[in-house]
């Protein structure tokens, strides 16, 4: 798998999860949007998947409005990247 092919694998699951976070804390993405303090585009890319990996600072702002601990997320993503191994 190619380095770009794992960025879009990285992006979907991200995208999918803050998906299923909404939906389970009864939040519309305008909502996580707002207090997040990211705009619609934004989180859309972010979760499309037409955007580079965000920053860790707006994985933990997200994780923060879906109640997620920003350990949890960091660790998601790192689990996904590769680089954290159990």
């Amino acid at each position: 798998m190619t380095k770009q092919q794992q960025r879009a694998a990285l992006m979907k699951n991200i995208g999918e999860r803050i998906l299923q976070l909404c939906s389970a804390r009864g939040l519309s993405k305008r909502d996580v949007e707002r207090l997040a303090g990211l705009s619609r585009q934004h989180l859309h890319r972010i979760i499309v998947g037409r955007f580079k990996p965000p920053h860790r600072r707006t994985i933990r702002r997200i994780a923060q409005v879906l109640g997620v601990g920003p350990l949890t997320a960091d660790r998601a993503r790192l689990e996904e990247c590769g680089k954290l191994r159990l």
